[in-house]
């Protein structure tokens, strides 16, 4: 399966054209994820930041912590995902697919997988917008939105 380039890192290096992953809505096909029941408990997720209804003014830290319990297969990688009004994939099967803002494969020394993201640079109008996080393990499993859904407001 090829690279995907998160939008922070394409943002950031200037590319015009953003490739936007489709979270799960494309999952699972010929070389995707095997995509985990809803209730298996082999690879799962918690939110770390941020706190849900939470009101953010700029580039925020985004941190989760993937879950695996003991003698499983251990976590590959943690996308981390966001939605807004208006945040369009350039899939044209899926045109309402999440952004994917960064796949971090390595968690910081506390074991978080996070990320920096500045919505104002990706385009994101102010208001609600809502965050969600995939958990990836070594044997190309995924497990979709473990812990579910968060919702902030961006005020810039």
């Amino acid at each position: 399966m090829a690279e995907r380039l998160g939008l922070m890192e394409a943002v950031a290096s200037g590319f015009a054209a953003v490739v936007i992953g489709v979270a799960g809505a494309c999952a699972g096909g010929d070389n995707g994820p095997k995509i985990l029941a809803e209730h298996d408990p082999n690879l799962g997720g918690q939110w770390v930041t941020p706190k849900n209804g939470e009101t953010i003014t700029g580039p925020y830290e985004i941190c989760v912590k993937a879950l695996v319990p003991e003698g499983k297969s251990p976590v590959a990688s943690v996308q981390i995902t966001a939605h807004w009004p208006g945040d369009k994939s350039p899939h044209p099967k899926h045109p309402d697919a999440w952004s994917i803002l960064e796949t971090v494969k390595q968690p910081n020394p506390k074991g978080w997988h996070c990320t920096v993201a500045d919505f104002g640079k990706l385009g994101a109008p102010p208001g609600e917008i809502e965050l969600s996080f995939d958990v990836d393990n070594d044997r190309h499993e995924r497990k979709l939105a473990p812990s579910g859904g968060r919702k902030i407001t961006f005020t810039p």
